[in-house]
């Protein structure tokens, strides 16, 4: 545990150099904050199908919530018939969806991917595992929060389930 303990951080260290980008934008004025994370995160969340109807102001107050995740190469994010409570978007690496058993493999998700929407969406269990090929940085949404900006933008409801629906 310590070895796989100490791979996390060296990695996790590598790809922020220490820095965490929360840590820095908390301090600053809510407006700039949402500006910052806006810049960085926005085309992450415009590839995903069920936003592409939404608007900067929905978009923004996505990215003020997405929170950092690693995961090294062979971990697992998540496996299949847990509970799910968030949806991630791929920023580096490969992550492969497999069988439970891990002997068929569903898809390999690169860079711009996203998984777990489902889960988010419905509170349904994960329909697959996904493992990491290689390191990754991901990103994910809670559902607790996702809920929490949809009540902020009622009106999205029906395009956001409408092109989840139309991904499947």
């Amino acid at each position: 545990m310590r070895a796989k303990l100490t791979e996390y951080v060296t990695f996790s260290f590598g790809v922020n150099r220490g820095i965490s980008i929360q840590e820095v934008t908390a301090s600053l004025p809510q407006t700039i904050r949402g500006e910052v994370l806006y810049l960085m995160h926005e085309q992450l969340l415009r590839k995903v199908p069920m936003f592409r109807k939404t608007d900067d102001m929905f978009i923004k107050a996505l990215v003020r919530t997405l929170q950092p995740q690693v995961l090294l190469r062979g971990d697992y994010l998540f496996r299949m018939n847990e509970p799910g409570d968030c949806m991630f978007f791929i920023k580096n690496g490969c992550v492969q969806l497999k069988s439970l058993d891990g002997t068929v493999v569903f898809a390999s998700l690169m860079p711009g991917a996203f998984l777990g929407e489902l889960s988010m969406l419905t509170g349904q269990r994960r329909t697959a595992s996904a493992q990491a090929i290689v390191d990754c940085v991901l990103y994910l949404i809670r559902t607790t929060d996702f809920n929490a900006i949809m009540q902020d933008f009622p009106n999205y409801l029906g395009p956001i389930l409408e092109g989840a629906v139309e991904w499947l």
